[in-house]
């Protein structure tokens, strides 16, 4: 494996480019970012025209008192004043009306076909520009085509302006994304999207994290390989992180249970019941005292595995049946011992539980299942709403060649949010197939990325320490 050495100068140049960079921001003003704007708009959720807003100020402009002192129509009031109070955006040219915001996007030359995140979306009843009547606020672009936006001055039912007005709320609503569609939930269609001017466009925070290498050794105690890129074959050196007492592979599982970003430790007791080591800095060994977290009753621990099944960063529990069958206890509060009751998810048909996997293969934060057959070849089910049962058709995602099942891997080694596939052979070398597009059975050529010494694949695991 490669280990790098050297990084104590990667460590002084990033902490002086981060003093620089303190240095340079002081005195600067912030440019508000998409997500700013989206924060804001959500924040105000439920709210009404006559509400305090979230900042503690009154109203939205003047959806109050805009028609002779009654509630006007007001989602223009709300879109103008979430980009007006997250600061450095120009509302030059807005005003009440939804029209004016088409206006603006024509004025700046930020209409768009494509959504971004702080965005406003402008409807028509008639799938016309001159006709716009409604605007909303982008507050998420999902990766399956759909938009989430939220409407002021929605949902008042019917009767006259300052009656429907003072009823209606800030509601979110998804919808199809695409320009020129009709919204059933919005009752128009889709017009156009609008970028403020003045909004950053620098990319967001990374939002996910690279898996690092853990080894169980003799004993219980746990080796760790922090990821530096390896992908190039990069880890830093070998470090003991801890331990959780003398056990076998198939009862250490690990998982994040409080969506922190890092992923805790699960032990399966011979009795069914749980122990938790909550990740304090697991990379320098510190770790929560381990605590009861549940149970599963009387099982087989190689069928269990921990995934985030939902999308809501945090790790579920999911047992396999020999028949196949899936069942989940969805994370309440794990860290707690609190998980909802168990549902039966789906299934697979017969199959040995320990042919498969959970893993993010498309960036959506939710786990898909992968079986890993006897000659290598990997079958896929894309999750589509897991815990109602409801999962894409199986399909062929390509192979890793023949042998041990125990030791094909999956996991996100670049924070793109897409598991890669690793094998680990018997004399501890990993090899990598970087993820193009998995489910469409497409992956980068096979890399070695370096090794972890001669050990029982099943020994060795791929998580997200932080």
């Amino acid at each position: 494996m490669t280990l790098t050495r050297a990084l104590s100068r990667v460590a002084t140049t990033l902490l002086s480019t981060a003093v620089l960079g303190s240095l340079l921001l002081v005195g600067q003003a912030q440019a508000a970012t998409g997500t700013d704007i989206a924060n804001l708009a959500n924040a105000n959720e439920g709210k009404m025209a006559c509400s305090t807003n979230s900042l503690g100020g009154r109203y939205y402009y003047t959806s109050c008192t805009g028609y002779s002192g009654r509630p006007e129509y007001w989602c223009a009031d709300f879109a103008k004043w979430v980009w007006a109070n997250v600061g450095g955006i120009s509302v030059t040219g807005l005003d009440p009306g939804a029209r004016s915001f088409y206006r603006y996007g024509v004025s700046n030359g930020s209409l768009s076909d494509t959504p971004h995140v702080g965005d406003a979306a402008v409807f028509s009843s008639t799938n016309s520009a001159s006709n716009i009547n409604h605007v909303a606020i982008v507050v998420g672009v999902n990766s399956n085509g759909t938009v989430r936006v939220q409407n002021g001055n929605w949902d008042g039912g019917s009767g006259d302006q300052p009656t429907t007005s003072g009823r209606s709320r800030v509601v979110p609503e998804t919808i199809n994304g695409t320009t020129g569609t009709y919204s059933a939930s919005e009752g128009y269609y889709l017009v156009k999207y609008v970028r403020p001017v003045g909004v950053s466009d620098a990319p967001p925070p990374p939002q996910f994290g690279k898996a690092d290498v853990v080894r169980l050794n003799d004993g219980g105690t746990l080796t760790g390989w922090q990821n530096f890129d390896a992908l190039a074959g990069s880890w830093f050196a070998p470090e003991g992180i801890g331990g959780v007492g003398p056990v076998e592979a198939s009862r250490v599982k690990y998982g994040d249970l409080d969506g922190d970003g890092k992923e805790d430790i699960v032990r399966v007791n011979a009795d069914g019941t749980l122990t938790g080591w909550k990740n304090g800095n697991a990379l320098t060994g510190s770790w929560h005292a381990p605590s009861t977290i549940g149970g599963v009753g009387d099982v087989d621990p190689a069928q269990l595995r921990l995934a985030d099944l939902n999308g809501d960063k945090r790790a579920d529990l999911v047992k396999i049946g020999p028949d196949g069958s899936l069942t989940a206890w969805l994370n309440n509060n794990a860290l707690a011992g609190s998980w909802h009751a168990p549902v039966n998810i789906g299934g697979t048909g017969p199959v040995d539980p320990a042919q498969l996997r959970l893993a993010d293969l498309n960036a959506d934060r939710k786990a898909d299942l992968v079986k890993v057959n006897a000659d290598g070849t990997l079958v896929a089910w894309q999750n589509n709403d897991a815990f109602a049962g409801s999962w894409h058709a199986p399909s062929a995602i390509g192979g890793v060649g023949a042998g041990p099942i125990a030791g094909v891997k999956f996991a996100d080694l670049n924070a793109d949010g897409r598991a890669e596939v690793i094998k680990v052979s018997g004399d501890g070398s990993l090899t990598a197939w970087q993820n193009n597009n998995a489910l469409a059975g497409s992956w980068h050529a096979p890399v070695n990325i370096g090794g972890v010494g001669t050990v029982d694949p099943e020994r060795v695991e791929f998580p997200d320490l932080g």
